[in-house]
């Protein structure tokens, strides 16, 4: 279990969510529009080479988790906090343990539920992936 990962400064892991993966991250990212003008009268063309010009379009992550809990009503509580987490209207701070940037990013979908055990089992297990929008992506310093 990984420890770090946080959304708004809280740590998911408080609740039950573990994150097994994270996709998207560090992904390259895709740029936007024309790589420069071109001029009708001259060869090739003026390449657009300064970060004021260069512009990027927004990214995915992909957050594959794991919820546990000891019993049904406890497995219900962290996932309706989860959901209330992550599906407020505006933009989230995500934080991943293995980097000191932070993303700011805004909840676009969620996966079904895959229950892993029953609810009469000691403990439940359930996976599910949730897919944020990073509109404005952090550029490689």
């Amino acid at each position: 279990m990984v420890l770090g990962y946080k959304i708004d400064g809280v740590e998911l892991n408080t609740w039950g969510v573990q994150v097994e993966r994270v996709d998207g991250i560090s992904n390259f990212l895709k740029r936007k529009g024309d790589m420069g003008f071109s001029y009708p009268d001259e060869d090739g063309i003026d390449s657009y080479n300064t970060d004021a010009d260069i512009k990027y379009e927004a990214r995915d992550i992909l957050l594959h988790c794991r919820i546990e809990a000891a019993t049904a009503s406890q497995y219900f509580v962290r996932l309706n906090f989860f959901k209330k987490l992550i599906m407020r209207p505006g933009t989230r701070t995500l934080e991943v343990p293995y980097t000191s940037e932070t993303f700011e990013v805004e909840y676009k979908e969620g996966s079904k539920i895959n229950n892993l055990t029953s609810f009469s089992a000691n403990t439940l297990v359930n996976t599910f992936y949730v897919k944020f929008v990073e509109p404005t992506p952090v550029r490689p310093s």
